[in-house]
């Protein structure tokens, strides 16, 4: 949902972008596009409208395809299956990594050097998925954008030159990685409390 909605506004904005995605879909996008219905939170007061995207797409890629930047918007337990393969095929590309969950950069220094990748968070944008529908919310929070050293370098001012022409305001953060790692931890005790507790209405009514 995340990563698909940032590609439909990068698109909106004039980028020339491109979806991986799995084997089985590739055709049903190439033939229906994506829908997506969407709440724009950006504006006041909100949009409610649906789309079809109708990106390119592709089931494999190689360095030859000389991709500027790669976002990669998976799961934490995805990292595994995924970081193996940017290795291999992203060429000479900038890889930023937007997760929800953080375990830290081991995963992907075991495969990448890290001096070729950055950080961010997608506060922009949620929702969830219908069936093949797309119910996508986009916030009018900003997108964190850093480096892993804390540097403001020449690829984090221009992705946040695309982003911010594409409406998903970026801010700089010299604290990417402590911040992501700050909201692993409360995403995690949260979860963690409303486990205890038997449901998030026990938690909320549960000062203790």
């Amino acid at each position: 949902v995340i990563g698909t909605t940032y590609a439909w506004q990068l698109a909106e904005a004039g980028q020339d972008v491109t979806l991986l995605v799995r084997t089985g879909r590739k055709a049903q996008i190439d033939r229906h596009g994506i829908t997506i219905r969407c709440s724009d939170q950006r504006v006041k007061p909100r949009q409610r409208y649906e789309v079809v995207f109708r990106p390119h797409v592709v089931k494999d890629f190689s360095p030859d395809d000389a991709y500027d930047l790669i976002i990669v918007s998976v799961l934490a337990n995805q990292l595994d299956e995924v970081v193996p393969l940017l290795a291999h095929r992203a060429g000479k590309a900038d890889i930023l990594f937007f997760l929800n969950l953080w375990t830290g950069t081991r995963q992907i220094e075991r495969h990448i050097d890290l001096s070729r990748c950055f950080f961010g968070f997608p506060h922009n944008v949620g929702g969830g998925r219908e069936g093949g529908v797309i119910n996508a919310i986009i916030f009018a929070d900003e997108t964190q954008l850093g480096e892993a050293d804390g540097g403001i370098t020449p690829r984090l001012e221009r992705t946040a030159a695309v982003f911010r022409a594409a409406r998903l305001k970026p801010e700089l953060s010299r604290q990417i990685i402590p911040w992501l790692t700050v909201h692993y931890v409360q995403q995690a005790s949260t979860v963690g409390a409303m486990i205890e507790a038997g449901s998030i209405d026990d938690l909320v009514k549960n000062k203790q």
